[in-house]
């Protein structure tokens, strides 16, 4: 599995899947690694630098893979699978500018938490992901917690669709 964390290039350790995990950092993949947190958003969003992302993982993902991306991350392996990147399966969690792309022919599972106030609208979700899950009391960043319930249950759902990840 390809692992793209967020703009705060969020630790391995933290991560869902923290095992036999492939990672690159959305600032690797943009060509600006001192950039996180604010700055790096800036640089992506503002400047253009998601496109440079979004190029860089098409030319990196040669083989068919399965992707979860944070944030920032799933926004751009979305754009990636778009643009003829071969992902096979995604997982997008917290990636609230997913409400800018359409659908995908590929099986998508997003995630979010009901109190993030840059949630996608319900019509989106409704017509553009395969599966939703919505946590309700949990934010943006619940992702990098792995002692909340919507850590845990996102990590159960995701090794129901791939059960070898139940292993590590």
């Amino acid at each position: 599995m390809l692992v793209v964390t967020d703009i705060h290039n969020t630790s391995p350790h933290k991560c869902l899947l923290n095992k036999r995990q492939e990672y690159l950092s959305l600032a690797t993949l943009c060509g600006h690694r001192a950039l996180s947190g604010a700055p790096l958003h800036q640089h992506l969003f503002e400047s253009g630098g998601i496109d440079e992302v979004v190029r860089g993982l098409v030319d990196t993902i040669t083989a068919p893979c399965v992707a979860l991306g944070y944030s920032a991350g799933g926004y751009a392996l979305w754009r990636a699978a778009m643009a003829g990147a071969p992902i096979t399966r995604l997982f997008c969690l917290s990636s609230t500018r997913l409400r800018q792309v359409p659908p995908i022919p590929i099986p998508t599972h997003v995630f979010f938490g009901a109190d993030d106030p840059n949630i996608p609208s319900e019509t989106w979700m409704s017509k553009v992901p395969d599966h939703v899950s919505i946590f309700p009391n949990t934010d943006h960043s619940y992702y990098c917690d792995p002692s909340s319930t919507a850590w845990q249950e996102t990590r159960l759902i995701i090794s129901e669709y791939l059960p070898h990840i139940a292993q590590y």
